[in-house]
């Protein structure tokens, strides 16, 4: 325990330098989520705004998500 304290008073600096990295990378974390939520909410902003009930995909759509390609035969 001495060492550690010791450790601490005469590196400050670099304790310091550690805690601003750590916090400016968990920043950068909040900052991505953030901006990857919205783009997932404007991606699909245009589907839940539909006044409908209920959508028709192509069969094969579940396995590549590609709703865009999907048509569905009158």
């Amino acid at each position: 325990m001495f060492l550690a304290l010791r450790e601490l008073l005469f590196a400050r600096c670099r304790f310091a330098l550690m805690g601003v990295v750590i916090g400016l990378i968990s920043v950068l974390v909040v900052i991505l989520s953030g901006l990857s939520s919205g783009l997932v909410n404007d991606g699909v902003s245009g589907l839940k705004s539909l006044p409908v009930t209920s959508f028709a995909f192509n069969a094969g759509t579940m396995k590549d998500n590609a709703f865009s390609r999907s048509t569905v035969d009158a």
